[in-house]
């Protein structure tokens, strides 16, 4: 049971950090694409 519990949260935990990841990186192409742009 207890083990179950901590594959979830392992697996929660690298879904969220997946996303950060994506998200850091289209915020550096925005960031990028808007200092081109001026």
């Amino acid at each position: 049971m207890g083990n179950n519990n901590l594959y979830k949260i392992e697996n929660t935990l690298r879904s969220i950090a997946k996303r950060y990841k994506s998200v850091k990186y289209s915020l550096g192409l925005a960031i990028l694409f808007l200092m081109m742009g001026v």
